[in-house]
């Protein structure tokens, strides 16, 4: 055996390998940042032992403003390179505490805002919203009829805007992007040029009304103290334009720019596939595809899919979906027909996520009961110990807690029967069975007795929807929404928002839309800590007088121009900031700084406030600027250069109708 202790012996790990402290060092820190950071560093000493004192240094102390000004950049530089913002933020509000800048409760003021506690009360109430599945069939009913890729954009513009206004953006886009995937290849048009003009509806759509954003919380918070607060419908009027105009942009330029970002739509006639099943669809009484034709349905180019025919039991008749040139396919889909199709496990579950179209065999799925966000489809291949048995619904559901969605005979000569329904079905060797079953059964006993082989299929959780109870909550969910609003919008005397989003919650949690863990679990902790965090901040800024020398720069380049030029400024720098900020530090930020410049220029805060507010609600020109871009980042499979020469026009066009209408809009918001 070699010798290891020599002085030219190196660590070796079979398990990983090893890195030594040097190179980790290295190649974990950010050193450009770093350096830049020494350098501030060293310029503020040295300004802070010549004495220096900037006229525009009404309030604070000069070494104060100095080191806020070094966190404030130590923040800005540090946050892009994978630090999470909201420890940054917290961290340098408890080191303004230390310094005296902040006091302990200041720091921790931001707790106890009413922008902070609804904003914890929404997040699970928007949760069991989606779970009704009401925003998915409003989108649904929106879509179904839209027919290339002019009209589907408008469509799912609107319509996403609308839902943003009183949904956070981000779930709404996260439950957006599989829906328009699949409506894209169904209807052959290139994702692309849909998914990015989605994410900036939602951010559009935020600000319709204050509960569709928490960046209008935390704008509410920062300027209501100086007189101009942000009701429930303060914003909207502003948003109606913001909308007209990204709307008709986006279905204008979407097609012709972001068209050529992905290549032709594949459909599955030109794909071959093995390991498929059998699954026999109907359509629902209430879905948009009964009298619609099979090749305007389009659910032979989801992916997974290889065949959709068509069964009419009056007539025994067949007809295939991929056969574009017959005649069969123009007829129309009736509510008494079948849809059979022969399919990947991938392929059922996308298949369910059709709105109108459910398993032939739902009745024998439904027999599992509630909690279906705890199953999924998996597929099992059969032990010896099932062979020739018969499956027993209530056999399958008390022994192995799951039912048969599907059958894929082990025998090659054996060709698999389509099938409505599996009680009685007899067993054989080898079958393959794609199931739908209980998440805590992978590895049970029972299983590893019957099962030989199991795999979970990714993403197939059952649509929670079609039975009476759904109905009921659903009812109870959107009317208890409605109220919760026009409540909370009434003025002053109304109660406030934060008291009936608790009652509203209470109700949910009763009546089962979501349990308590839940509840709990859905509550965005670092998106909460970050306002408190950015409230801190913002609050170290105005009292070390950093804001002020910040407004007082910006007004002196911008004052010879006039008040336009003014407002111009402040949605630059607004924008400017938020490509590196999260949305509610920046407006933290901007406010404070936008505040004294209204009060020097004469401007009404008013004015300020919603540009401030509009700017940082609008991230068109990079991907991570907003964290709707970065959802649509990897499923349109864009680059930063896409946002930049699709979204800066946008930008450009936002820029210019907001800092005009400003003022306009002020004066006739509630």
């Amino acid at each position: 055996m070699a010798n290891t202790r020599g002085p030219r012996a190196t660590r070796v790990s079979f398990l990983v390998p090893f890195v030594g402290i040097k190179q980790q060092l290295r190649e974990g820190l950010p050193w450009k940042s770093i350096a830049v950071l020494a350098l501030l560093m060293v310029a503020s000493v040295i300004l802070r032992c010549s004495g220096w004192c900037p006229a525009c240094l009404t309030t604070g102390a000069p070494g104060r403003m100095l080191l806020v000004a070094n966190l404030l950049m130590t923040f800005i530089l540090l946050v892009p390179q994978g630090i999470p913002a909201e420890l940054m933020l917290l961290f340098i509000g408890a080191v303004c505490s230390l310094a005296g800048i902040l006091t302990s409760k200041e720091l921790f003021q931001g707790c106890a805002s009413d922008a902070v506690v609804t904003l914890a009360l929404l997040f699970p109430i928007m949760k069991a919203m989606g779970d009704t599945g009401v925003p998915e069939r409003f989108i649904g009913c929106m879509l179904g009829s839209a027919k290339g890729p002019y009209s589907l954009i408008i469509r799912m513009f609107f319509s996403v805007a609308i839902l943003s206004g009183v949904f956070n953006n981000t779930p709404i886009v996260v439950m957006m992007i599989p829906l328009l995937q699949s409506l894209c290849l169904r209807q052959g048009v290139p994702s692309p040029a849909v998914l990015m003009p989605l994410s900036f509806a939602a951010q559009a759509g935020g600000s319709l009304t204050k509960m569709g954003s928490s960046i209008n919380f935390v704008a509410d918070e920062v300027f209501r103290a100086n007189g101009y607060g942000i009701g429930f419908f303060t914003l909207t009027l502003g948003c109606i334009f913001i909308c007209l105009l990204g709307g008709a942009y986006c279905a204008m330029m979407g097609p012709k720019v972001l068209m050529p970002v992905s290549d032709a739509v594949e459909s599955s006639a030109s794909r071959g596939g093995t390991n498929l099943f059998k699954v026999a669809f109907c359509p629902s009484e209430d879905g948009p595809l009964v009298g619609q034709s099979l090749e305007d349905l389009g659910l032979h180019r989801i992916p997974g899919v290889e065949e959709i025919t068509l069964h009419r039991w009056h007539d025994v008749e067949l007809v295939e979906a991929g056969v574009v040139d017959s005649n069969a396919t123009a007829q129309s889909l009736q509510l008494e027909d079948s849809l059979y199709a022969r399919c990947s496990a991938e392929g059922v579950a996308q298949l369910r996520r059709v709105r109108g179209l459910e398993l032939c065999n739902d009745d024998e799925l439904n027999l599992l009961g509630s909690k279906r966000r705890q199953r999924c489809l998996c597929e099992a291949a059969v032990k010896e110990t099932l062979h020739g048995q018969r499956v027993s619904l209530r056999r399958f559901k008390r022994e192995l807690r799951c039912a048969v969605v599907a059958v894929r005979s082990g025998a090659e000569s054996v060709e698999s029967e389509w099938r409505e329904g599996f009680e009685g079905y007899e067993i054989q060797y080898g079958d393959v069975l794609l199931i739908e079953a209980f998440q805590e059964m992978f590895g049970s006993e029972p299983w590893l007795e019957h099962f030989s082989v199991t795999r979970r299929v990714p993403d197939s959780e059952p649509p929670r929807r079609g039975t009476k109870a759904d109905d009921l909550r659903a009812i109870f969910i959107v009317v208890g929404l409605l109220i919760m609003i026009i409540i909370a919008s009434g003025g002053k005397r109304a109660p406030s928002l934060p008291l009936m989003a608790v009652i509203f919650l209470c109700g949910i949690i009763a009546v089962k839309g979501l349990s308590l863990p839940e509840a709990y679990q859905e509550v965005n902790g670092p998106v909460l800590l970050t306002i408190v965090g950015a409230l801190a901040l913002g609050r170290a800024m105005e009292l070390s007088g950093l804001a002020n020398c910040l407004a007082t720069a910006l007004v002196a380049l911008t004052r010879p121009l006039g008040a336009g030029a003014v407002k111009l400024g402040i949605y630059l720098a607004t924008v400017g900031l938020g490509q590196f900020l999260n949305s509610a530090a920046n407006v933290a930020i901007m406010g404070k700084i936008a505040i004294p410049i209204a009060h020097s220029m004469e401007i009404a805060v008013g004015e300020m406030a919603l540009v401030v507010t509009y700017a940082a609600s609008a991230c068109y020109t990079a991907p991570y600027g907003y964290q709707t871009n970065t959802l649509v980042l990897r499923a349109g499979g864009y680059v930063w250069g896409d946002f930049v020469k699709f979204g800066g026009i946008l930008q450009l066009l936002h820029m210019l109708l907001v800092v005009s209408m400003a003022g306009w809009w002020a004066k006739f918001s509630p």
